[in-house]
């Protein structure tokens, strides 16, 4: 905490540890203010110098008997303030203002604040909302806002049932279910709830462990499908189809412990002993992984092609298995989220090799000898 505000708020660690001091007295300082001022609290906030301020509409001060605040008087206490807010929410949905983005209440300012495209946008809804020229205020911004994770994307952590940590394969659609996701079946430890993102929670639908590894889940209100991969370096991947690719083709894995990491496909229909038990027709990779990793992407260029179940190895090295995509989309009955185009992400350039006569490539020496499966990546 104290490295993160010295680096995000420009404080010395000194000023951080005053800082942290005022903002735990303050939490107390704000629940005697609400208690006993009554009717006349317009406030508590720590204003750009670090100090708490208090508010009210009549003079009120030694009516706390806390030490270390500033007093103010101001016009409207917070229930005026927040009956404003309301009025001004009333006034956007009679005029449907998708010009109007945000609006709050500015405790300093003792009014309301209008984030909007415009600033006639923002006039007409408080007027319809019958506010005083001093009562608000208006922020015009061209971008409007949008939710952060509002939109399922490969990669991205995802709780179940407050108890353990996966991650999101694929988006994909249910004829049945909707929208959602296929991860690791292993990742469904029996309570099927899960949560995650700015979502309202999910619920795992269909699910295969021992066997195969494979899940769907349906996505709870506030999720949406998105042909995203998290490349984790502010980026994303676009995923244009699931098409297989090759023994020896690059592969790269996108997972919530570790991030992102990539190799090549060694080999397909892979049989894995796991202490739970035994998977059959998996494919093997040298790329690493961890746990909290499973049910992550694996993608090749832009082609989906599988859920993180296992391995050995502890991130950059060891190797893993994963649920091939198409396999999970077939059992599950789900239907890929893609774009339809190809899009950057882990990319290679070959060039073919002029032709030899008389005699084929000679084989690759043989991998070295690999430690024993570890449990799946959960």
């Amino acid at each position: 905490m104290l490295a993160a505000m010295e680096t995000d708020l420009g404080l010395t660690t000194e000023a951080a540890l005053e800082r942290l001091a005022a903002e735990d007295a303050a939490v107390e300082i704000e629940h005697l203010a609400t208690v006993r001022l009554g009717a006349d609290y317009a406030g508590t906030w720590i204003d750009a110098d670090g100090q708490i301020v208090v508010a009210a509409t009549e003079p009120f001060a030694t009516t706390l008997d806390a030490a270390g605040y500033e007093a103010a008087v101001v016009e409207r206490s917070t229930a005026d303030l927040s009956a404003l807010a309301a009025d001004v929410t009333a006034a956007v949905e009679a005029l449907a203002a998708e010009e109007v983005y945000s609006w709050y209440v500015d405790l300093p300012a003792n009014r309301i604040a209008i984030v909007a495209s415009d600033a006639e946008a923002a006039e007409r809804v408080a007027e319809e909302a019958g506010l005083d020229a001093d009562a608000w205020s208006v922020s015009v911004e061209a971008e409007q806002p949008i939710p952060y994770q509002g939109s399922i994307r490969g990669g991205d952590a995802y709780n179940i049932a407050g108890q353990s940590r996966c991650s999101v394969g694929f988006s994909a659609t249910h004829p049945t279910y909707g929208q959602g996701f296929v991860t690791a079946g292993h990742c469904d430890i029996g309570s099927g709830q899960i949560t995650g993102g700015t979502g309202a929670g999910g619920q795992f639908r269909l699910s295969q462990f021992p066997g195969e590894d494979w899940a769907w889940v349906q996505a709870g209100t506030g999720w949406q499908v998105s042909p995203n991969v998290n490349r984790y370096d502010n980026t994303n991947v676009q995923v244009a189809n699931a098409t297989e690719a090759v023994v020896g083709a690059s592969v790269c894995r996108s997972g919530s412990t570790t991030g992102w990491y990539c190799g090549v496909i060694e080999a397909k229909g892979v049989q894995i002993s796991y202490p739970e038990g035994s998977l059959s027709g998996m494919t093997r990779t040298t790329v690493c992984a961890e746990p909290g990793d499973s049910g992550g992407s694996y993608i090749s260029g832009s082609s989906a092609q599988g859920i993180t179940s296992g391995g050995a190895g502890t991130c950059p090295s060891g190797w893993t298995v994963f649920e091939p995509l198409n396999r999970a989309l077939q059992r599950t009955g789900a239907t890929l989220t893609t774009t339809g185009g190809t899009q950057p992400g882990f990319t290679m350039s070959v060039s073919p090799a002029p032709p030899r006569s008389g005699r084929a490539s000679p084989p690759p020496p043989p991998s070295p000898p690999r430690r024993p499966p570890a449990a799946p990546s959960r």
